[in-house]
């Protein structure tokens, strides 16, 4: 897309997460009241198996409206957020169980069960037990160490090397990427020369390419250059937010009404969209969503 393109970040309200919707599924599984770690999952799968684009990646604004009914329903995600229940509540049952010594007093149990769901329990649905392909989840971890406790101190030591990071993305795509044409300077010879330093910045980058593939957890900066330089497609997929202290899900569409008004052209728009179940606040200034939305400009689709 052209820089000089227009993007419009907006944010589209569904299901009420404090809603009467889930209030039984609070009670059954004992969750906290603010079930946004659970429900995020459940609406990226949702919006990444029904929001698809066609072959020239558009989705018609009769299309995206249906959808955005939909969401606002009680049946729609019921089942599937109480399958992300159901599995971070049989995992956590299980650590309980593998390290009992860490919880004194059956209070320490209970709270564990209860805790907001962290960003490794959603990573580990999506990508061990869903293997989705199509979903980032992008992580903003909490820097102070001295609060974690459990599985999540454990996690946090693995992942280490990524807690530098203000975010980082964690992925489970396996598919190839497509290498651009590199950018030859004026000022890198000509002839020979050039196609030797164009050879030589082409095996470069798919070196890079290779190497970012391959990671789970990606980085702010290697995530630009999969985009940049990986001609990835903003269009096909999903993305989950920590936005510390709330979970939204953000898709970029590029949408047009299906029907064409006398005399004039289906006017096309392109939206970094963000699908919020708080409907109490607005998220269109965080930072995150600025650095996606700067992608959209430079970005393939």
């Amino acid at each position: 897309m052209a820089s000089n393109k227009k993007v419009l970040i907006c944010e589209k309200k569904v299901i009420d997460q404090f809603g009467p919707t889930f209030q039984d599924l609070i009670k059954m599984y004992k969750t906290p009241n603010a079930i946004c770690g659970y429900l995020s999952p459940s609406l990226a799968l949702h919006i990444s198996e029904n929001l698809i684009p066609n072959e020239e990646g558009i989705v018609s604004k009769e299309q995206l409206e249906h959808e955005l009914e939909l969401l606002k329903k009680q049946n729609t995600l019921l089942n599937s957020t109480e399958d992300v229940m159901d599995f971070i509540q049989f995992d956590r049952s299980a650590y309980i169980e593998k390290y009992s010594s860490e919880f004194e007093l059956p209070i320490d149990k209970r709270k564990y069960l209860r805790d907001w769901v962290a960003n490794y329990e959603i990573g580990d649905y999506l990508f061990k037990y869903k293997k989705n392909t199509d979903i980032f989840f992008v992580r903003q971890p909490e820097l102070d160490f001295k609060w974690f406790k459990n599985e999540e101190k454990r996690r946090s030591e693995i992942e280490k090397e990524y807690y530098q990071f203000p975010f980082y993305f964690e992925k489970f795509t396996r598919s190839n990427y497509n290498i651009s044409d590199s950018v030859i300077d004026n000022n890198m010879g000509s002839g020979n020369d050039q196609q030797t330093t164009k050879k030589k910045i082409d095996q470069e980058i798919e070196n890079n390419l290779k190497t970012i593939h391959e990671k789970q957890f990606i980085t702010e900066e290697e995530w630009i250059y999969l985009q940049l330089y990986g001609r990835e497609n903003l269009l096909d997929k999903t993305y989950i937010l920590d936005l510390q202290g709330h979970f939204v899900v953000f898709r970029f569409l590029k949408v047009q009404s299906s029907k064409k008004k006398k005399k004039k052209k289906k006017k096309l728009r392109r939206h970094a969209m963000i699908f919020n179940s708080f409907h109490n606040c607005k998220y269109t200034r965080r930072k995150v969503i600025k650095l996606l939305s700067l992608m959209a400009i430079k970005g393939n689709w």
